[in-house]
């Protein structure tokens, strides 16, 4: 283990991330309360400003660490090199003097007085130790942390690993959700999405498809987005109400919400390990939920049916996950 911590230490980059994310404890920290702060002081504001608020703060908290790693200082041991100009002792200064003669002092020059024993130059007063001034606490800060880098820098290579494989496996599952068990919608719900495609102004090429895998409607993919739709959760909704649902999915679409979650991913795969990330992350889906929200109101006019939208979905038999997923 010495030998590992040795080699890590001397490393510069590992060093400098390694450093980076012990900062970042206490730089989340300090975003997240500041954050928090203000969305109190933007409580009354629309969905869109909190949303863009909490989305300002996820990115803040992905560039501190790499400022940290470029500013912060390291100590990477170097070897030391041999004096300039110091020559190797030659043959004639390494003879020894001849056997039972002892080696005597050079004779005093008439005038000058015997020079002092280098040890008495040498004496520190007594109590001077006691009066050198204590470290810096940062220094003593580091000195404590220092020992952990290694266990720091190595636990989060493999929490990092972890999350890939994470969220790799939901990105195939979903990848494999809009492949299999899925067909084209009907005519009437096909006609009410070419219109909202029209009246949201969606340029891209969207496919709407009915699935019997998903439970609440749910939009996969920002190059190709796909709208997958549970059939029996819709059976039992007026033509207002599915096209106030549906107007909620493609506000996701028109608002790039699957590329944003794409950054979430990325961001909370590096910062794993803090638990403000996790929150400032959860509340980008929950306003982003709000905003698509008020774009299906907008649509349909009245919050009234998009209410009862939620509800008729809520009392369906085979979504019973649809109450928590669009209770926002």
């Amino acid at each position: 283990m010495n030998a590992w911590a040795a080699d890590l230490l001397s490393n510069s980059p590992a060093q400098r991330v390694a450093w980076a994310l012990i900062h970042f404890l206490w730089q989340g920290a300090v975003v997240a309360l500041l954050l928090a702060a203000t969305l109190q002081l933007v409580r009354g504001r629309s969905a869109q400003v909190r949303w863009v608020l909490c989305c300002g703060a996820l990115g803040l908290m992905a560039v501190l660490p790499v400022v940290t790693a470029c500013v912060v200082s390291v100590d990477v041991p170097v070897p030391a090199a041999e004096p300039v100009g110091q020559a190797m002792p030659g043959p004639e200064a390494l003879t020894l003097p001849p056997a039972g003669r002892a080696s005597e002092p050079a004779p005093a020059v008439a005038g000058e007085e015997p020079a002092s024993p280098p040890a008495a130059a040498a004496r520190v007063p007594d109590g001077a130790a006691e009066a050198a001034p204590a470290a810096p606490w940062g220094l003593r800060l580091e000195r404590f942390v220092r020992p952990a880098l290694p266990w720091s820098f190595a636990a989060w290579l493999v929490g990092m690993v972890v999350m890939s494989v994470w969220h790799i496996g939901g990105w195939l599952l979903l990848e494999r959700t809009k492949r299999h068990g899925v067909r084209f919608a009907d005519g009437a719900i096909r006609d009410v999405f070419d219109r909202l495609l029209r009246r949201l102004r969606v340029s891209r090429p969207v496919r709407l498809l009915q699935s019997a895998r998903v439970a609440v409607p749910t939009v996969v993919g920002w190059l190709r987005p796909v709208v997958l739709l549970p059939a029996s959760a819709l059976s039992g909704l007026s033509i207002e109400q599915i096209e106030a649902i549906l107007a909620h999915e493609l506000a996701h679409i028109r608002r790039y919400d699957c590329l944003v979650r794409l950054i979430q991913a990325v961001v909370e795969t590096l910062l794993f390990y803090h638990p403000a990330v996790w929150w400032v992350s959860g509340r980008i889906r929950q306003e982003s939920e709000h905003c698509c929200d008020d774009a299906a109101v907008a649509v349909c006019g009245s919050r009234v049916t998009y209410a009862r939208a939620l509800a008729g979905m809520e009392d369906s038999p085979a979504a019973p996950a649809t109450a928590a997923a669009a209770a926002g």
